[in-house]
C-alpha cells in the first residue's frame, strides 16, 4: 500500500516537472525558443564575424564612426516611424555607412579581441546603398553579439539566410534589393538572394521590408511579431501570408504585397474594405482537363474568382475544358487584391487517343505518301501537324517518302479540337509495287451511231463519267490485286502510257490519229477521250457508280418515248468550233437489233406502234396493249 502511494507521488512530481519545462521552453505562440547561446568575448573579430564584408562593416563603425552614427540617438531620430525610416534609407542618398576600411586595416583590426562595450552600443546598422563593398555581405553570423540591435537596413547584398533569434530588440528590418525612394515608389529589380528569414523571437519588430529570391516559392512566419506596423514584401514569390493578430497594422498604405504569388492572405480586419496592397499577383496552376481542381483566392476571409470562359466553377473549385496554357484574371478592388492565374491544362483528347490505321493504309517505296488519311479513327476536329523521325525514309510536313519496304515507324504529332497535342508512334506498311500496264481503248470515228447493246451501254457509261476524269476501272482492278504483308509487295495495274486516241487537232477540221502519252494529251478538254474503262462497265457494280452521279440514272435509263441519246465532247477553249466527238446510242426496246426509229413495233407485242398510239397504249412496253373483245356464237 505504501509502495503504491510512493509510486503515485513520483508520477505526480514527474508530470509537474514536465509541465514546468514545457512552459519554460515554449512561448505562447507554441514556438520553441532556442536556448540562449553563451557568447565568448575572448574571440577575435575574425572568429566572431566570419563574413569578411560584414566584419569590415562592424570594424568600420568602430574605427571610422562614433556612437551618434549607429547608437540609440540615431534610432530615435531617424527610425522612430516607418515614414522616417523610408525617408532616411531612400531619399537621403548620402545617409548610412559609406566609408570602409582598407584590406590592410581590416586584416590588422580583425585580430583584435571583441569589444563588448562597443558591440552593445550598436543599435543601428544602416549601409549606404552606393557602397559596393557592403553589397558583398553574404552571412550575418556574429549578429548575436549585438544584443541591442534595433535597426538593420542593408540593400542589394548577397545575404541568403537571416536569423535574428538573439536580437530581441529588433524593431526595423530592411533587407531589400534597393531601398525605397519614398513611401510609394519602389525599385525592386528581382535579383535578391534572400531565401530564409527567422523572426519568430522578434516580438518588438514594427517595420519590415524584404525581397526574397523571386525564382522559388517562399513562406514567412510572422506569428511572433504582434507589434508589426508596416510590411513591404514585394516580388518575392510568396504563396500565402498570415497577418492575423496584428492590431497595429492599421494603415493600409503601410502594406505592400504586390507582385507575389499570393493565393491566401489571412487577416482578421473587421473593415471589409481594408486594402492589402496585393495587386499584380502572378499564380501558376497545373490542372487536368475535366478534373476538378481547387484554386483558392482569399483575402481577409473574402473570396475572389477567376474571370473568363473555358471552365465551370463551383465556389473555388474549377473544371477546365480546354487543354493548353490559359491566363485568367481576378480582381478584388475592395481589398486591393488582383492578379493573373496561369493555368497549364494537360490531358484531354490527346491523352486517351490511340491512332489506328486502315487496312488499306499503304505507302510505296520512293513515292510521296500523305499520312492525313491513314489514321482512320482521328476525330473530325483533329489535324495531323507533322510527321518526324521515320525509320524508313524522310518526312516533310505530313508527307512521308519511304526508301525501303516494311513497317515504317513515324512520330506523328496531332492537335485536337480541345487544344491538346500528342505525338504518337504510328506504324505504316510500305510496299514495293509490281507494275502491270494495260492498253487504253482506241476510238474509231469522230461521229458514230450504235444500236442499243452491250457496247453502246458501255459507251453511255463512259460518256456520263468522262467529265470527272475518274480512274474507276483501275481502282476496281487494283482492289482485286492483293498485297502480301509478308513480302511487302503489291501488284498494281496502270494504263500503258502509249495509248491511242482519235482526235481533232486544235484549230483544224482534219481528223488525225496519233499516239501520245496520256499525261501530255491536252487537245480535247485536257483528258483522254476514251479508255479501257469500257471493259468493266458491263458490270452492275460500275453501272451503280454512274447512277450515283448527279442525274446519273437519266444517262443510263431511257426516259419516256426517247429513241436515242446523243453524247458530245466539246473543245471548250475554241470559239465557233462544232462538237468534236458525237456519239449516238439508238434505242432498241425489243432487242431485235432494229433501232426503234426504224422498227414499226418497238416492243414486239404484235401491235404496231402506230396502232398503240391510236389505242393510247405504250409502244415501248410489251405488256401495254389494247385487247380486242371477240365474241363467238355457240349453237345449242
Amino acid at each position: 500500500m505504501k509502495s503504491s502511494k510512493k509510486l503515485l507521488n513520483f508520477i505526480i512530481i514527474l508530470l509537474l516537472s514536465l509541465s514546468f519545462l514545457s512552459i519554460f521552453f515554449i512561448n505562447k505562440n507554441n514556438k520553441i525558443l532556442k536556448k540562449q547561446v553563451k557568447l565568448n568575448y575572448d574571440q577575435t573579430y575574425e572568429q566572431a564575424f566570419p563574413d569578411k564584408e560584414f566584419r569590415r562593416l562592424i570594424l568600420t563603425m568602430l574605427y571610422k564612426y562614433n556612437e551618434r552614427d549607429y547608437g540609440l540617438e540615431m534610432q530615435r531620430e531617424h527610425f522612430d516611424t516607418f515614414y522616417h525610416a523610408i525617408k532616411l534609407t531612400g531619399d537621403l542618398w548620402n545617409a548610412g555607412i559609406d566609408k570602409a576600411l582598407t584590406d590592410e586595416e581590416l586584416n590588422r583590426y580583425s585580430k583584435d579581441k571583441l569589444d563588448k562595450n562597443f558591440l552593445e552600443k550598436i543599435v543601428v546598422i544602416h549601409t549606404n546603398p552606393d557602397t559596393e563593398t557592403y553589397k558583398k555581405i553574404a552571412v550575418l553570423d556574429g549578429v548575436e553579439y549585438l544584443p541591442n540591435l534595433a535597426v538593420v537596413a542593408i540593400s542589394g547584398s548577397n545575404i541568403k539566410v537571416a536569423h535574428f533569434n538573439y536580437n530581441p530588440k529588433l524593431e526595423t528590418l530592411f533587407l531589400t534589393e534597393r531601398f525605397y525612394q519614398s513611401h510609394f515608389k519602389h525599385y525592386v529589380q528581382g535579383t535578391s538572394k534572400l531565401d530564409n528569414v527567422d523572426l519568430r523571437n522578434n516580438r518588438n519588430l514594427r517595420h519590415l521590408i524584404l525581397n526574397f529570391e523571386p525564382h522559388r516559392e517562399h513562406t514567412i512566419d510572422l506569428s511572433g511579431n504582434p507589434d508589426l506596423e508596416a510590411i513591404y514584401i514585394e516580388s518575392s514569390s510568396l504563396k500565402e501570408i498570415d497577418l492575423t493578430n496584428k492590431e497595429r497594422l492599421m494603415d493600409d498604405k503601410n502594406i505592400n504585397l504586390a507582385n507575389n504569388n499570393l493565393q491566401l492572405i489571412k487577416a482578421d480586419k473587421a473593415n471589409p474594405g481594408y486594402k492589402f496592397g496585393a495587386s499584380n499577383q502572378k499564380i501558376k496552376v497545373n490542372a487536368e482537363k475535366g478534373v476538378p481542381i481547387r484554386i483558392p483566392l482569399k483575402v481577409n476571409n473574402y473570396d475572389a474568382y477567376l474571370e473568363g470562359s473555358g471552365f465551370t466553377r463551383e465556389n473555388d473549385v474549377y473544371t477546365f475544358n480546354q487543354v493548353g496554357t490559359h491566363y485568367y484574371n481576378f480582381n478584388d478592388d475592395d481589398r486591393d487584391y488582383s492578379g493573373t492565374v496561369e493555368v497549364n491544362i494537360i490531358g484531354g483528347d490527346s491523352k486517351n487517343f490511340t491512332p489506328l490505321i486502315t487496312n488499306d493504309s499503304r505507302c510505296y517505296v520512293n513515292q510521296s505518301c500523305s499520312l492525313a488519311d491513314k489514321i482512320y479513327n482521328i476525330p473530325r476536329d483533329a489535324n495531323i501537324v507533322s510527321v518526324t523521325s521515320c525509320d524508313h525514309g524522310n518526312a516533310t510536313g505530313i508527307i512521308l517518302v519511304p526508301n525501303q519496304k516494311g513497317l515504317a515507324t513515324c512520330d506523328v504529332k496531332i492537335t485536337f479540337g480541345d487544344g491538346s497535342t500528342g505525338t504518337y508512334k504510328v506504324k505504316i506498311p510500305v510496299f514495293e509495287q509490281n507494275i502491270k500496264a494495260i492498253n487504253q481503248m482506241q476510238f474509231v470515228n469522230r461521229k458514230s451511231k450504235y444500236v442499243e447493246g452491250e457496247l453502246s451501254k458501255s459507251l453511255t457509261l463512259l460518256y456520263s463519267e468522262i467529265g470527272n476524269q475518274r480512274d474507276d476501272y483501275l481502282n476496281i482492278l487494283n482492289k482485286k490485286n492483293k498485297c502480301n504483308y509478308e513480302t511487302f509487295i503489291c501488284d498494281k495495274t496502270v494504263y500503258n502510257e502509249n495509248g491511242y486516241f482519235h482526235l481533232l487537232k486544235s484549230g483544224t477540221t482534219e481528223d488525225k490519229s496519233t499516239s501520245w502519252k496520256s499525261e501530255e494529251y491536252d487537245d480535247v478538254n485536257n483528258q483522254p477521250i476514251l479508255d479501257s474503262k469500257v471493259k468493266v462497265y458491263n458490270s452492275k457494280q460500275m453501272e451503280q457508280v454512274v447512277r450515283n452521279y448527279l442525274n446519273g440514272s437519266s444517262l443510263i435509263d431511257w426516259q419516256g418515248d426517247e429513241n436515242q441519246k446523243v453524247f458530245y465532247i466539246y473543245n471548250q477553249w475554241l470559239n465557233g468550233v462544232p462538237n468534236i466527238l458525237e456519239t449516238t446510242i439508238l434505242r432498241d426496246t425489243d432487242g431485235d437489233k432494229i433501232p426503234d426509229v426504224d422498227d414499226e413495233d418497238d416492243d414486239n407485242d404484235g401491235v404496231s406502234d402506230a396502232q398503240e398510239i391510236i389505242d393510247g397504249t405504250n409502244p415501248k412496253d410489251a405488256s401495254s396493249f389494247k385487247v380486242t373483245k371477240i365474241c363467238y356464237k355457240v349453237k345449242g
